[in-house]
């Protein structure tokens, strides 16, 4: 075994499948169980925050990395010693599409042909502009996508 990755939940799959993907030999040590595999996100709704995507665009919504890291900004209150947290929400807003979103629709997942709204702004804080995106069939669907490719890549 080259990778062992202790608990299952959706990032452990990710993770799996990335490694499995590039050669590796991977085991998932989740305490729960194999039915427990993806967490939390079992049960979730699907939303994924996106910038500037197809479906904003179909839409006529001008989105910008500009105005994003804007609204992150001021939603995330980011004080002294958050340089990390600031530099992964702008590589985040900067590559949430190309990175997560073709990532996801390569797996044969897609999403409603509309963005919604979550936290929307108020008093300076939130997003402007709707950017959360579902996943047609939510976290379940995320969920078993995941688990059969990793299945199909175990040794």
């Amino acid at each position: 075994m080259d990778v062992i990755i202790v608990g299952g939940g959706i990032s452990a799959l990710v993770a799996a499948v990335e490694l499995a993907r590039n050669g590796r030999r991977v085991t998932i040590y989740e305490l729960r169980g194999r039915d427990w595999l993806g967490g939390q996100c079992r049960d979730a709704f699907g939303g994924i925050f996106f910038v500037d995507s197809p479906e904003q665009r179909r839409l006529g919504i001008r989105d910008s990395f500009e105005l994003a890291w804007q609204d992150w900004q001021g939603y995330a209150e980011f004080g002294p010693g958050s340089e990390h947290q600031q530099a992964w929400a702008r590589r985040y807003i900067e590559r949430c599409v190309p990175d997560v979103r073709e990532w996801l629709v390569g797996r044969g997942l897609g999403f409603l042909p509309v963005a919604n709204w979550a936290e929307r702004a108020r008093d300076g804080r939130g997003n402007r502009l709707p950017r959360f995106h579902l996943l047609w069939g939510c976290g379940p669907a995320l969920v078993s996508a995941l688990v059969s490719e990793a299945e199909s890549l175990e040794g």
